[in-house]
């Protein structure tokens, strides 16, 4: 999720946008992979169709992973792992 840290708010230190990612993926990382492998699928079929698929495949992928960021931030906010501030311009 740094990244996403990173592109929200560019001020913060890149050391601190490490730790808040591993704090908001805690407990959630094996879901992240099932997530990420339920994908495969899609890279198949997309490798079936000379590779040109794959490329209509990479905006799904970004915008499911953008969505799951902004879940992970909202729990980060409600849990208290960082304020609002921090997370946003």
């Amino acid at each position: 999720m740094v990244p996403y840290i990173l592109a929200e708010n560019p001020n913060i230190d890149y050391k601190r946008a490490i730790e808040l990612s591993n704090q908001m993926t805690k407990g959630q990382k094996f879901d992240i992979f099932v997530l990420d492998l339920s994908f495969i699928g899609w890279y198949i079929l997309g490798a079936l169709l000379v590779g040109l698929g794959v490329y209509f495949v990479f905006p799904y992928v970004n915008s499911t992973n953008a969505e799951l960021y902004l879940v992970l931030k909202q729990n980060a906010i409600d849990t208290g792992i960082c304020s609002p501030e921090e997370l946003t311009l």
